[in-house]
């Protein structure tokens, strides 16, 4: 048994394919946002995100200018507050 398609049947098909394959993902693309926007990065790894230095973002914890907690003597950064910080605009010192 042969079934044909007219070209616009076709294309029916893909984007109703298209639709139910994103419906199904966007619970996962959700979740995934959500434990990347909670992720946890050191000194080195926020500079690189913000492309500045690790004693420009050092200093800026310090000053409480962005917001950070300490495990020993290492800053750490939620992600989500970094991602505000470059929302807030302009950070300043660019990387070396």
């Amino acid at each position: 048994m042969k079934i044909e398609f007219e070209p616009q049947d076709i294309k029916a098909l893909a984007t109703m394919i298209k639709d139910m394959v994103i419906e199904d993902l966007k619970p996962c693309l959700i979740q995934n946002k959500q434990t990347e926007s909670n992720a946890i990065r050191n000194s080195k790894e926020a500079a690189s995100y913000l492309n500045v230095t690790e004693e420009w973002i050092r200093d800026k914890a310090r000053a409480g200018m962005i917001p950070c907690f300490k495990t020993g003597k290492t800053y750490k950064f939620r992600q989500r507050d970094l991602d505000k910080a470059l929302k807030a605009g302009p950070l300043a010192s660019p990387r070396y």
